[in-house]
């Protein structure tokens, strides 16, 4: 299918070539010398006029957006001359009306989430897909974790609890004891930085990269109705934006890792912490635990059979690498199992909406600012490109509109003039 450049410039053509048939035509016209004939010839050249008229008008408009038409100054580059006013509304747009929280609640509500994810996971048969790509990822976290843990050591605190136990000493106090004592040797910062370095390979993975545009091509297209702003966002918005959601993604998680005092690893460990305080005054609680945990001691050297049974986990077991990913993999069966009723699914959807509603509103100023620096990264060349690619065809459209309304206004008056006359 011809593009509509290519309509607009041949029908800009051919009217131009009638009207100089006409013209050349007209100045033989002693040759034939009759009134009727001539004035229909004119009727022709002045509707053919007409219509250049209303083309080269509209082409003048159409390229002096992108850049300037015969290098005429005057009202031209209108993408480059008004880039801060476009830039804002841009930002406006998507800020305000495709992230609103009415927009968000009814866009995401209206067909839900959890149904559309768990499609992404089928059963596979063979070893590839998303549900084995995902069985990998979490597999390799929780084997990063573990390799850290220093099980060998688990002996000598079960021993210290059998004394506790055996003196009735609260059970669920040495837990405390032990949990604080864990995180005052650090271990708490090893697994955050296991956790991220994982998940920043993850994301620099070219699999993972290119399963995540899909889906954020796929979000687009459901997402915004409008085809215009469709193509406008997933055109200048999503390569550019992706491409730098991703390094910040990373650069975040290098600044984790390197950095002991940043504020998210802060406040993971103030969670724990809390949590572990929550915990201890929670009498209630800890009665139920403890009571739980002598009805379940058996006589015996605990130490030695939990020492035995880990050596034999590690070794062909859960705590070996290929034991990790296979209960990683029935573990999200189980899980993607559970989910598939729908009173979960409703429960998840709601869940996760108010999450992300709060989630965009309390960081509606930092995506802002996001999306300003994305975009004036952009050169002015880079951002006429980017929009042109995405509009032009469209706005070609009215070059014809041009055209035929010049056609169409010039026959009318050609009309009335033989009417009146």
């Amino acid at each position: 299918m011809a593009s509509s450049k290519k309509i607009a410039d041949k029908l800009l053509f051919i009217a131009a070539s009638f009207f100089i048939i006409f013209t050349i035509i007209l100045l033989f016209r002693d040759a034939w010398n009759n009134e009727i004939i001539t004035r229909i010839i004119q009727a022709f050249q002045a509707i053919s006029a007409t219509a250049i008229i209303g083309g080269i008008a509209d082409w003048y408009g159409v390229v002096s957006i992108y850049g300037k038409p015969l290098g005429f100054p005057w009202r031209t580059q209108i993408i480059i001359n008004k880039r801060e006013e476009l830039t804002k509304e841009i930002i406006n747009f998507v800020c305000n009306d495709v992230l609103s929280k009415d927009n968000i609640k009814e866009k995401l509500s209206y067909d839900g989430i959890i149904k559309h994810v768990l499609e992404l996971f089928p059963e596979e048969e063979e070893n590839e897909g998303p549900r084995v790509w995902l069985n990998n990822c979490v597999s390799a976290i929780v084997w990063q974790v573990i390799k850290i843990i220093e099980f060998e050591s688990i002996g000598n605190y079960v021993d210290k609890l059998l004394l506790k136990i055996l003196t009735r000493i609260d059970f669920s106090k040495e837990i405390i004891r032990i949990s604080i004592d864990l995180m005052s040797k650090g271990y708490d910062d090893e697994i955050i930085n296991k956790i991220a370095s994982e998940l920043s390979l993850v994301f620099k993975n070219a699999e993972v990269r290119s399963i995540l545009r899909e889906y954020t091509d796929r979000a687009v297209n459901a997402y915004v109705s409008d085809a215009f702003f469709r193509k406008l966002i997933s055109g200048l918005l999503r390569d550019r934006t992706f491409d730098s959601a991703i390094e910040k993604i990373n650069e975040y998680f290098k600044e984790l890792i390197n950095n002991p005092e940043h504020p998210d690893r802060l406040q993971l460990k103030h969670w724990v912490k809390k949590s572990i305080n929550n915990f201890e005054n929670n009498k209630e609680g800890r009665v139920l635990l403890d009571n739980w945990i002598y009805s379940n001691v058996e006589s015996g050297t605990i130490s030695e059979l939990i020492n035995s049974e880990i050596k034999k986990q590690r070794d062909t077991g859960v705590l070996s690498e290929s034991g990790c990913k296979e209960l990683c993999k029935k573990f999200l069966d189980w899980l993607i199992e559970y989910a598939h009723t729908n009173e979960r699914i409703q429960e998840l959807d709601q869940w996760l909406i108010e999450m992300i509603i709060n989630q965009v509103d309390k960081n509606h100023d930092m995506i802002g600012k996001f999306m300003l620096e994305s975009l004036n990264k952009i050169s002015n060349h880079e951002l006429v490109g980017y929009i042109q690619g995405n509009t032009e065809n469209d706005m070609q459209g009215i070059r014809i509109n041009g055209m035929v309304t010049g056609l169409i206004v010039g026959a009318f008056f050609i009309i009335l003039k033989f009417i009146f006359k």
